[in-house]
């Protein structure tokens, strides 16, 4: 998912090919627009086919995080 700063959800996909790797990606447009330059927020979720669940990237010791930012520039 990627939302704007106003937590507006600009982008989702849950689309995954045979193997559970995304089919898909933000191109950067939002209802049919270019959206501005700027930094935008991903989240991202995930269960594992053997039904483990996806922690996120480690930071630190044991610090996970299922979201970052993703910068668009035009």
């Amino acid at each position: 998912m990627i939302y704007d700063d106003w937590g507006n959800l600009m982008w989702q996909s849950t689309a995954l090919d045979e193997n559970g790797r995304p089919t898909e990606y933000w191109n950067g447009i939002y209802n049919g627009k270019p959206v501005q330059q700027d930094a935008y927020v991903w989240k991202a979720s995930a269960v594992f086919k053997d039904d483990s669940v996806w922690l996120g990237n480690k930071y630190g010791k044991d610090k996970y995080k299922r979201s970052g930012s993703v910068t668009v520039i035009r």
